[in-house]
């Protein structure tokens, strides 16, 4: 890769010039593996010359020595009410996110995962169907995470709907704006594995 390349390859939906040739690809598969290995705590190196190739690596901490093969994972999958399905309505712009979302949702099998990306297509979904939870990303491309909330708060079938805010900006008045809208929670990006399971189980009565 070029210098250039390199400046630019952890940025969503840039193929760095190979949107133009045959091989397939979307160019967000470095970025969800990047986001993934630093949830786990780690990260993505790599290594590259230009014109000859470039070599990504990473590594991940092993288990203890005196944790044996049959102790609980990590991450364990609760073990009660499996087969009662939660529906969770995940309203997300960047695909990255959405796709960080889905991996980390995908540990509670029991978890039917709805995603939308904008407000008006949130809010159409929320008339026709019923969510245990919702999730919301603060800034949308027509309008923001508390138009949603607000919305929420006036339906008189949907007021009680769990919901949480997912977002970047955590600065202190956009927290306290999301509270008093009725927000149950504030989940910051990049996430937290352990704490985003803590909270969508909880809020789920996953236990």
């Amino acid at each position: 890769m070029s210098a250039f390349q390199v400046q630019h390859l952890f940025e969503p939906f840039n193929r760095l010039g190979r949107e133009s040739s045959q091989a397939a690809g979307s160019g967000i598969g470095l970025v969800i593996t990047k986001r993934l290995l630093e949830l786990m705590g780690s990260e993505l190196k790599f290594t590259t010359t230009e014109q000859h190739g470039s070599t990504f690596y990473f590594d991940l901490p092993l288990s203890p020595a005196n944790v044996e093969a049959h102790d609980e994972p990590m991450h364990p999958v609760p073990q009660n009410d499996l087969n009662e399905t939660r529906k969770v309505l995940y309203v997300e712009d960047n695909a990255a996110n959405r796709e960080i979302m889905a991996a980390i949702l995908n540990l509670r099998p029991c978890i039917d995962l709805t995603l939308e990306t904008t407000v008006r297509s949130a809010l159409a979904r929320l008339e026709a169907e019923a969510f245990d939870l919702v999730l919301l990303d603060m800034h949308l491309p027509d309008g923001t995470g508390l138009d949603i909330l607000t919305w929420l708060s006036q339906h008189e079938r949907l007021r009680d709907t769990a919901v949480v805010i997912v977002s970047a900006d955590v600065t202190p008045a956009t927290i306290a704006l999301a509270a008093q809208a009725g927000a149950h929670t504030y989940l910051n990006k990049p996430l937290d594995l352990k704490h985003t399971l803590s909270v969508v189980d909880s809020l789920l009565h996953i236990t």
